[in-house]
């Protein structure tokens, strides 16, 4: 298994790649294509759903795969650009295709009826990503789906980009699907396998909205945005300081009455790991934490609060994990249902140095090591500013009164010593055993040079490969294996 701002294969990698793959593309005299896939993500995820659903033209129905010209599903290493042990292929020269024209797909035992499995038994089949689907001929590689983290391996002529299952701590079951307008990460109804799905519409977002401050908005029934929402309060939790971790949502326009907050297009709260301890953004940025905020009811203060605090509307984390959002450079982001960026929030570290990987952002500064524990809250005005507010001076689901020279520092940096030691400290018996080989849950590299291709600091994106940018940013996920254990929140050294 491996690691949302649709903020960058594309920070690092996009820059590098040499065009974008395509969205959708079938291959053989029966238009054989792939249009489900459910790998085992990291989180609240069932990894016994995975399965990977085939589809073919409706004049195919009870022809064999072998007479579309399509021998084997042959999983892909992304990051070794090799194939998978031979147990994880599936030999389909032999399987008809039914009246549905939907092929399913799983491995040995899995939950949902196959046409077909793999040998494989036990653990994952398809692992988080990035990794490949490979749909072979008699004569070789015919079509690829890549999912997951983006990766510049092509064992195929074309190669369809399927996107990120996001990891998630709890909430409904997601697959990737196939839509009309590309692919997207949906719901998952399990009555739906083996058959077309309707896609939902695409949420538009309103005027004046965007990731730069702006309020993510979500069409009335006619048409019209009503309502949007930002982020205004960020507490992050800093090594050996303060241990408050939280983000409060402030919902504007006209909610419609009792109102969730998908109604105003918000579905989730995203943490992003821009993975770098510099200026900049590194290959391996992505987002590490997750949670579904949509169906939260907005109370008559229009402002809500999610994190591991009394009173929050959505804990972060279960009560006994803490510690589960990292310090700086990172982002908080809020993303729609279509998994849209609607607003994106950048925190310096407490060196200073801040992430690149979204440049539409408002920048914050870092959630300081101080005597009290201090709030990053947004700030309006000309221009708009983000400010660290001593908490006691500020009141959480309230508007905040910032002052013009901001407040005084108190910051007490923790001795290097003591830091170094709670860095060190050994993992806990439970986390130690949720740990297994490959992809798996581990300790994140942070060295921005640990890819081929990385981004400047200097220079910033050019303005080209801003749109691609934004629109990979809330698809990037950490590899597993690389990640740090639960409820660890430090990167590696």
């Amino acid at each position: 298994m491996r690691l949302t701002l649709r903020l960058m294969a594309r920070a690092a990698l996009i820059l590098c790649a040499p065009s974008v793959p395509p969205a959708l593309a079938d291959v053989g005299p029966c238009g054989v294509a792939f249009s489900k896939v459910d790998y085992d993500q990291l989180g609240a995820d069932d990894g016994r759903l995975e399965l990977v659903e085939l589809r073919a033209a409706p004049t195919s129905t009870g022809k064999t795969l072998g007479e579309c010209g399509v021998a084997r599903l042959v999983p892909w290493d992304g990051d070794a650009c090799a194939r998978e042990a031979a147990s994880r292929s599936i030999e389909l020269g032999d399987v008809v295709i039914p009246a549905s024209g939907r092929v399913v797909l799983t491995r040995a035992g899995a939950a949902a009826a196959a046409d077909a499995t793999a040998a494989t038994k036990s653990g994952s089949w398809l692992e988080n990503g990035p990794d490949l689907l490979v749909l072979e001929g008699t004569d070789g590689p015919l079509l690829a789906l890549a999912y997951g983290e983006p990766r510049a391996c092509a064992p195929a002529a074309v190669v369809v980009a399927a996107g990120v299952d996001a990891e998630a701590t709890s909430g409904p079951e997601h697959w990737l699907v196939e839509c009309d307008d590309g692919w997207r990460r949906l719901v998952r109804d399990d009555a739906e396998v083996g058959h077309a799905t309707a896609c939902p519409p695409v949420v538009a977002s309103a005027g004046g909205g965007g990731a730069s401050g702006g309020h993510a908005g979500a069409p009335s029934t006619g048409g019209a945005a009503t309502c949007g929402a930002r982020i205004t309060k960020v507490d992050v939790t800093q090594p050996g300081g303060d241990r408050a971790e939280a983000v409060e949502l402030e919902v504007s326009g006209e909610p419609p009455p009792a109102a969730h907050l998908r109604d105003c297009g918000v579905e989730r709260v995203a943490w992003v790991n821009a993975n770098t301890e510099r200026e900049g953004c590194g290959p391996r940025a992505g987002t590490y934490l997750e949670r579904v905020v949509g169906g939260l009811t907005i109370p008559v203060s229009r402002r809500l609060v999610i994190g591991n605090r009394e009173g929050a509307d959505l804990p972060l984390s279960e009560p006994s994990a803490s510690d589960v959002v990292q310090p700086g450079p990172d982002y908080v982001t809020l993303v729609g249902a279509d998994g849209s960026l609607l607003d994106a929030v950048m925190y310096a570290s407490t060196s200073g140095a801040i992430a690149s990987c979204d440049l539409a952002a408002s920048r914050a500064p870092a959630d300081p090591d101080a005597r009290s524990n201090r709030v990053l809250v947004r700030c309006d005005g000309e221009p708009e500013r983000w400010l660290a507010a001593p908490e006691a001076a500020i009141a959480w689901r309230a508007a905040v009164a910032c002052p013009l020279a901001g407040w005084p520092d108190d910051s007490e940096p923790t001795p290097p010593v003591e830091r170094a030691a709670a860095s060190t400290t050994a993992p806990s018996p439970s986390a130690s055993a949720a740990t297994t080989p490959r992809r798996r849950e581990g300790l994140v590299t942070e060295d921005p040079t640990a890819a081929g291709c990385s981004t400047s600091s200097g220079g910033g994106v050019p303005a080209v490969s801003v749109a691609i940018v934004a629109a990979w940013f809330t698809r990037r996920r950490l590899r597993a294996r690389d990640r740090r254990a639960p409820g660890r929140s430090r990167r590696a050294p």
